[in-house]
């Protein structure tokens, strides 16, 4: 039987009853704060009974999977001084909206919407790369 992503603040996934993507975030109520998996707009995806409260009780949707990605051992493939110019450009510049985005969020409580946005650039810069090498095999 599938199973929900971990249930740790910031994770999502698909939802197990109804496949649909769910998200782990902080939720308090009675000065207690604890992990609530909820849909993208927020509010609690799960009744108390523990149903889907869009009605989802159907079978999950088959959802591709995709490979993580070990951002560690990532080393860009250069050919030229001019795409490592432009790749180390590249790089400079996603690090540096990062940043920038997470002093500008810095407001918002929402410890997974700032891992958001982190995670959106590491996407970003796999993107590129896998770019790069369909480019180098073509």
């Amino acid at each position: 039987m599938p199973s929900n992503p971990e249930k740790v603040i910031g994770n999502s996934g698909p939802c197990a009853k109804c496949g649909k993507t769910i998200f782990c975030n902080a939720n308090t109520y009675n000065n207690e704060t604890k992990p609530q998996w909820q849909n993208q707009d927020g509010k609690a995806h799960y009744t108390k009974e523990g149903n889907c409260k869009d009605g989802g009780s159907q079978a999950p949707q088959t959802q591709p999977t995709k490979a993580p990605q070990d951002f560690k051992d990532f080393k860009p493939v250069l050919v030229t001084p001019e795409e490592a110019k432009i790749w180390i450009d590249i790089v400079n510049k996603c690090s540096e909206y990062t940043k920038l985005a997470q002093i500008e969020l810095s407001d918002i409580e929402n410890p997974a919407l700032k891992g958001l946005i982190t995670k959106v650039s590491f996407e970003v810069l796999g993107e590129i790369q896998e770019r790069q090498a369909r480019s180098k095999n073509e």
